[in-house]
């Protein structure tokens, strides 16, 4: 049995992941590599640029897959898109009626390093999901066309990004208007690595790599080593991905994450202030 759920106006075809591999380990499957080559080349039937492959989004949606599997988020009236465990910036449940959908947004920001949300769209089949029919299923339901395709409702949504997982009877796709500064997603066992490409026309607007970040968000500052190391490890309870400590002449500082512009920071810190209250933006 193929499901499309509406909750708060976003789609819901059902998924769920597998393994937990290491970040810097991190691969796709050939599968989930054929079903990003699927997606665009029917971006591209319909009349739109193709999206880029992202690392970042791809281990949010493995991640998620996991959770539903082990911690099973989606009981009672729990949808499969609620999250069971608090450490990747809060549990959620989401319903329908419920206004949790932010923290279903935000999982890329606390997993991992990418600098934005990202919109999930789930797939779920009673029998083994196979790419194939997951897409032509999507195709066929207008609110995942719409999503597929950014129109409809998704329509002020620019699509850059796309990442994706795929269990036995799951599907899961993330997609993303920010780039990817992890440029290359790596094919299991196959040696080939897949690079992001954003859309031409597009590279004018976005950043291509964390050499190009100059908005930083602070969680701490100290003007000893010592004192600042200290700060760290009180922030490493809250399990938060990518904290990295930077120096100059006069202070330590721990930066949790990098933005190209002011608008894509001011939208992560309102989340890391969820935990720590008095985080700050500083640019250079």
């Amino acid at each position: 049995m193929r499901k499309l759920v509406l909750i708060s106006g976003f789609v819901m075809l059902f998924a769920a992941v597998l393994s937990g591999q290491s970040e810097s380990s991190f691969c796709i499957s050939q599968d989930e590599a054929n079903l990003f080559e699927s997606i665009n080349a029917y971006r591209k039937i319909m009349g739109k640029y193709p999206l880029g492959l992202s690392k970042n989004l791809s281990v949010v949606a493995r991640a998620h897959l996991t959770d539903i599997i082990s911690h099973h988020p989606d009981t009672g009236q729990c949808s499969p898109y609620s999250w069971s465990y608090g450490n990747s910036g809060d549990s959620c449940c989401i319903a329908s009626g419920k206004s949790s959908l932010d923290c279903s947004r935000n999982k890329p920001l606390y997993l991992t390093s990418y600098p934005d949300w990202g919109y999930e769209l789930l797939y779920y089949d009673d029998h083994r999901a196979e790419p194939e029919t997951a897409l032509r299923f999507w195709k066929t339901e207008k609110i995942s066309k719409d999503m597929l395709l950014g129109e409809g409702r998704y329509r002020d949504l620019h699509w850059v990004a796309i990442g994706l997982a795929i269990d036995e009877n799951y599907i899961s796709l993330w997609l993303g208007e920010a780039p990817d500064s992890d440029t290359l997603t790596p094919v299991c066992q196959s040696g080939k690595q897949i690079p992001f490409v954003l859309p031409e026309g597009m590279k004018d607007n976005l950043f291509l790599s964390k050499a190009d970040h100059k908005f930083h968000i602070v969680l701490a500052s100290d003007e000893s080593k010592k004192g600042i190391e200290e700060k760290l490890k009180k922030l490493h309870a809250l399990h938060l991905h990518g904290l990295r400590i930077i120096a100059t002449k006069k202070r330590f500082r721990v930066i949790v994450g990098s933005y190209a512009n002011r608008k894509l920071a001011n939208k992560a810190l309102k989340e890391f202030r969820k935990h720590v209250k008095d985080a700050w933006i500083i640019q250079y």
